[in-house]
């Protein structure tokens, strides 16, 4: 898996502390049985900087506009690491 930074937020904590969130593109090689090279596949992950707390989901699409459209999303919500996975599933539901 390789994760590529699409963008950082600041944001503000209940207990009042500025932390950095890092949300990027997860993405993953596809192979079939025989070893030969599909296609990529893309998933979300979404990091604390200060914390190191990180949460990914993998493999939930292998369109990378769709992706970048999630991740877009996410960073407008400010989606942190916790509630990434309930978010992510929220949205493949509706897919």
């Amino acid at each position: 898996m390789r994760c590529t930074e699409i963008c950082r937020r600041e944001l503000e904590f209940g207990d009042r502390t500025v932390k950095t969130v890092v949300y990027a593109v997860a993405a993953d090689d596809l192979y079939n049985e025989n070893g030969t090279f599909v296609c990529e596949s893309y998933g979300a992950a979404v990091s604390i900087l200060q914390t190191g707390e990180r949460a990914v989901v993998r493999c939930m699409t292998q369109n990378s506009r769709r992706i970048l459209g999630f991740i877009d999303s996410l960073a407008r919500g400010l989606v942190t690491p916790v509630s990434l996975r309930d978010v992510a599933e929220d949205w493949l539901g509706r897919e």
